[in-house]
């Protein structure tokens, strides 16, 4: 057996094992001992939740004080090594393990002591200083900066602080390690009385005002670039009083030289205050090997403005002061260098997004401006929150979201972030508005990866777009950030060959976490025993399916099968097998499809999950559940709340905004989802912006909900602090084919990535609870083959496990299927019309594809170029020929076909004498336009919404006349855009009202059909544009120009939308609420008003209005 990827990764072993060695201690294998000592605590964590502890268990007894005889060895080690060399880091960093699982363990077998508030004398003594304490400053001596931060949360959990200056030099530690120096460089220096007769405690604290001032001093240096290190010399100050050599008598302590032999009879004999000193000697080491990692070392990117960078650096460190060892490989490598675009592929966590806002401010700084695609809303809406805390002023009026410029005038702001669809669509032939790009990031570019087939246009438009971008900002940089792709060295050749640049790969596999990854699994004995009972229940039942009797027995205690190791062997004590729940789980039992009475076991996944889940809960282990059907997190999360108790969650006053904004846009608090208790909240891709904020908040916050429930849309690179993440599962359900496909390894690992998160919890637990019930015999050493599948096909593999391949390769290839006269799918036209209309500058772009580098790596050019040339063959014969035209442009810019592009700017045209004249009018004109051929539906909305989603939504309205789908939305686009609440909306789709749940149909219709919809009536503003530029006043009216905008947000008028562009008010209830307490004070609109004409009009009534209110 091989299981690669476990607690530790390669590099972390290799750093453990490369340690000063020690008798009776197997360096190599360390790593699987540490490992074991993390889940043997965790198991213990979990079983003293239900069950008191044995305090006379011998071999916790005697793991405990291993560890600590190893704490204790390699500190003293570390602090006797050359600082910063490659063996210190090693030994302190064992030590600092070996620490802080001790600090864990005697947290859980000493119950009170953890509970009770802690002062200063807990951690600093005369005599010594608290191993926690010690663990935080060996990890800084270790480069571990984000261990060090979880200890510091920890110690700061139950440290009461005092006024003491014992207490200030602790709160400077610890602001230090949270990476606060600006708030520890101005801590005050406490007033403390020396007694009339001085004492040793007079002394100690003596020594403590010592260090507080030094790492004062410290944290002030740190903040500042080139500052000089003075604060070292407080620390050996300290060392050195605190020390004191006792001669024997007589003897001139002048004359006498300290030395140590270790062979002398009668060594020289010291006296110490050792807690001083020994604190001292640690700060001595930290502080150099945290002076070499500060952020303010970085140095200054080429064509970068120096005095900027430092003050960029400056601001920067006062919440990053340092950066960890793959942020300093990456910047000795050239990553922040002008001119030089790199692939990125750290694992999940590793600290991709410091580098990316490095890279960022480096080009800001050189006058250029920046395009970030982000694959998500979510994701957008996340870069958005910390771009703007990082760069602050500098985006205060810059930020824009999911909006390139359409104007061929204008440029960029200087941070662009939107979709790569949205991208795509966005721009176009011409290079004026992206002149001043310097940096493009393309963030989770696994998305260029074919996941559906030739199906996938996701991931076509986004090579598409990047193809695009190629040409038009030839002179940016590139940066393509994914933790699963495994051949960043390709992608990034591929980048040097497209730019003509230096172009490298990061994909150094060392994380800041670790975890402790599993498998659910049963003990053979009970599945046969199970199998037994399933056969007696089947011979004696009348029943078709497995009587309900039946279903309550199936019950079995699970198990989770841990790795010991970073790669598996075929020892049996290589792994461990721990019990997860001190009580059983219900399995069921299923009829097969072909025969229903033929009744097997399964898994019952969901259920097991959420009760593990559960179990973590009672111990504070946040924990997040995923669960591959999407329309399951509400069920199991209300089954996780059952077992855990269904009180009501106690809001903060920013999360019962978000509530009643929810409340607000659904008709009612009863609609609103996202949180099913105090301690269970879920997170799905039908909740509301404002629904996923609230639940997203609330599982953040250290007394919110310990349990989440999510759906797979949440594993795409959204950070939340889940300590645990339960897979229920290892197949997904699809939709669109309504089937289970098995999971892959990328998706897979990325989604256990989510478990343990750098600065908020470094220790993680990541399990898997197989579709299939996996079995074991402990004693022969034996397991369910469908666990080994697994294991070949996933567990083998690293995170970094996902080959990017070319979807372009995969229409190259499915094309050579049609001919000139073959009649093609909508994917296939889709396909065609995405590539310009000239044959040389279709194959052009074709040739520099990733899949044409890749022929052209491999040798096989000859072959690819005959694909191409099929392809262009067919291409060219679907577009007229001639001088290029507005109408091939925008087929290439929007993938419609040159036919439908006519078709629409000639119905455009003939509205002359019915021109619309609200967003509502264009709305409805749109919708009728698209029903009158299934065709047009199909482009505009593709192929899954116009077959399979609209005849579900619409399912349940009254259809007398037989109309198309689309054509049944009207009446609720028109209650959206009126500003009614989805229940309304709900109940016109057809929904009973004594069924409107969540407003399940509504929710699909508005973040899913909606924006799709609203797309295809830009393009109808696009068209429009290029019919009226030779005009005198070659504007848009208002009401066409915002008609997609307002479809898409819920507004009627133009007024309604430019109100919420002017107040950035999130709750378009809200807005059209505002809107009516202004509509009197609003002047009248002139004839063929411009939509920026209605927002200067909104702007004067609006600041009218605030004045008045």
């Amino acid at each position: 057996m091989r299981w690669e990827n476990k607690m530790y990764d390669a590099i972390t072993e290799k750093l453990i094992q490369s340690a000063r060695p020690l008798t009776d201690l197997d360096l190599s294998n360390l790593p699987k001992q540490l490992t074991a000592a993390f889940t043997a605590i965790t198991e213990l964590r979990l079983r003293i939740a239900n069950q008191p502890l044995d305090q006379d268990d011998k071999d916790l007894g005697d793991n405990i004080n291993w560890l600590r005889h190893l704490a204790n060895t390699y500190e003293s080690i570390s602090c006797l090594l050359e600082t910063g060399s490659s063996e210190q880091k090693s030994c302190a960093f064992i030590s600092a393990t070996a620490h802080h699982l001790v600090h864990q363990a005697s947290g859980i077998t000493n119950p009170a002591a953890k509970s009770s508030p802690q002062a200063a004398d807990g951690h600093l003594q005369t005599n010594a200083i608290s191993s926690a304490l010690a663990a935080l400053l060996l990890f800084h001596i270790a480069a571990a900066v984000p261990d060090a931060h979880e200890v510091a949360r920890a110690i700061r959990k139950n440290y009461v602080a005092g006024d003491t200056i014992a207490d200030a030099l602790i709160r400077s530690i610890l602001l230090l390690a949270e990476g606060r120096p600006s708030e520890a460089s101005t801590l005050p220096l406490p007033a403390f009385a020396i007694s009339d007769e001085p004492s040793l405690q007079d002394a100690t604290n003596a020594l403590w005002e010592q260090l507080f001032l030094g790492v004062r001093q410290f944290s002030d240096e740190i903040l500042r670039v080139n500052a000089p290190p003075h604060s070292e010399d407080y620390f050996l100050k300290v060392q050195q009083l605190s020390s004191e050599q006792i001669l024997p008598p007589g003897t001139n302590a002048l004359s006498t030289q300290p030395t140590f032999n270790p062979v002398d009879l009668q060594p020289n004999i010291y006296t110490t205050l050792s807690g001083p000193h020994h604190l001292a000697t640690l700060l001595i080491h930290s502080s150099k090997n945290l002076r070499l990692l500060a952020t303010t070392n970085t140095p200054t990117p080429s064509g970068t403005d120096p005095i900027g960078w430092s003050n960029y650096l400056s601001g920067a460190a006062k919440s990053r002061p340092f950066l960890w060892p793959n942020h300093v490989d990456a910047i000795k490598r050239g990553f922040l260098a002008n001119g030089t675009s790199s692939a990125i592929s750290f694992p999940t966590g590793a600290g991709k997004s410091t580098l990316v806002q490095l890279k960022i401010a480096a080009t800001l700084l050189s006058q250029r401006d920046v395009l970030l695609l982000a694959p998500t809303h979510s994701l957008i809406e996340q870069f958005r929150t910390d771009l703007a805390a990082a760069f602050g002023e500098v985006l205060s009026n810059s930020l824009r979201t999911d909006q390139v410029s359409t104007d061929e005038n204008d440029r960029v702001s200087q941070i662009t972030i939107c979709t790569p669809e949205s991208c795509l669509a966005q721009i176009s032939t011409g290079t004026s508005k992206l002149d001043h790009v310097g940096l493009i990031i393309l963030d989770e570019c696994h998305i260029l990866h074919p996941t559906q087939g030739i199906n996938d246009r996701r991931s076509l438009d986004a090579m598409l777009c990047l193809l695009n971008l190629f040409k038009l900002a030839n002179k940016s940089d590139y940066v393509l950030i994914s933790a699963m792709m495994e051949n960043a060295s390709e992608l990034a050749a591929w980048i040097q060959e497209r730019t003509g640049r230096p172009a490298i790969a990061l994909d150094l596999a060392w994380r800041p976490t670790r975890q402790a990854r599993g498998c659910v699994v049963y003990s053979k004995s009970d599945i046969s025993a199970l199998h037994t009972t399933i056969g007696e229940y089947r011979s004696k039942s009348t029943t078709k399916g497995p009587p309900a009797a039946l279903q309550r027995a199936l019950l079995a205690r699970p198990y989770g099968l841990f790795c010991l190791r970073h790669s598996w062997t075929a020892a049996a004590d290589d792994y461990a097998l721990k019990p997860l729940l001190d009580s059983n789980v219900q399995l069921k039992a299923s009829g097969l499809p072909s025969n229903p009475r033929q009744w097997h076991l399964t898994a019952n996944r969901n259920q097991v999950a959420a009760k593990i889940a559960t179990g973590f809960s009672k111990t504070n282990i946040k924990t997040m559940v995923l669960i591959q059907i999407p329309d399951h997190t509400k069920s199991l999360g209300e089954f996780a709340a059952g077992i855990l108790g269904a009180s009501k969650p106690s809001l903060q006053e920013g999360e019962q905004k978000l509530l009643d904004m929810a409340a607000s846009e659904l008709g009612d608090q009863a609609h609103v989802d996202g949180l099913i208790s105090a301690d269970v909240a879920i997170h799905h891709g039908l909740l509301l912006p404002v629904e996923r904020k609230l639940s997203e908040r609330y599982f953040s916050r250290p007394n919110g909900a310990t349990v989440l429930v999510v759906s797979p849309t949440l594993s795409m690179g959204i950070n939340l602090p889940a300590e645990a993440v339960i897979i229920a599962g290892d197949d997904r359900y699809e939709a669109d084919q309504s089937t289970m496909r098995p999971l892959t390894a990328h998706e897979l690992l990325n989604a256990a990535g989510r478990a343990g998160r750098a600065t908020t919890g470094s220790h993680g637990i990541a399990l898997v609870v197989p579709g299939t019930v996996v079995y074991t015999d402990k004693a022969k050493n034996e397991i369910t083959q469908h666990w080994l599948e697994m294991q070949k096909n996933i567990f083998s593999k690293s995170d970094q496990c996902l080959t990017i391949a070319d979807p372009i390769e995969q229409w190259l290839d499915a094309i050579q299927q049609y001919t000139v006269d073959t009649k093609l799918t909508a994917d296939a036209d889709y396909f065609l019309n995405r590539l310009p209309a000239d044959p040389d500058s279709a194959a052009s772009h074709i040739n520099n594809s990733l899949s044409a580098f890749k022929a052209r790596s491999a040798g096989t050019s000859k072959q690819y170029a005959a694909k191409v040339a099929s392809l262009i063959t067919i291409r060219t014969s679907r577009v007229p020929q001639g001088p290029a035209n507005w109408q091939l442009d925008l087929s290439y810019a929007t993938g419609l076909s040159f036919d439908l592009i006519n078709q629409l700017a000639a119905d455009i045209s003939n509205l002359q004498d019915n021109w619309p004249s609200t967003p509502i009018d264009w709305t409805n004109w749109w919708i009728h336009w698209l029903q009158v051929d299934s065709g047009r539906t199909e482009a505009l909305l593709g192929t899954d919404t116009s077959l399979r989603v609209l005849p579900k939504l619409t399912k349940g309205v009254d259809n007398p006349n037989s109309l198309p789908p689309i054509c049944l939305l009207k009446n609720a686009l028109d209650l959206w855009m009126s500003g009614e609440p989805l229940n309304k909306i709900e109940l016109q789709l057809g929904t009973p009202i004594n069924k409107l749940g969540y407003c399940t149909t509504a929710r699909e219709l508005v973040l899913r059909v909606i924006p799709t919809i609203s797309y295809g009536l830009a393009i109808v503003a696009r068209i429009r544009r290029v019919q009226i530029q030779d005009q005198a006043i070659p504007e848009l009216d208002s009401a066409l120009d915002s008609a997609a905008a307002c479809l898409r947000d819920g507004f009627r008028a133009p007024e309604q939308r430019a109100l919420q562009f002017l107040t950035k008010e999130e709750s378009r209830i809200s807005t059209h609420k505002l809107h009516q307490n202004i509509n009197s004070l609003l002047s009248a609109a002139p004839p063929a008003e411009t939509y920026k004409e209605t927002i200067r009009r909104v702007s004067i009534a609006y600041r009218a209005w605030a004045s008045l209110a």
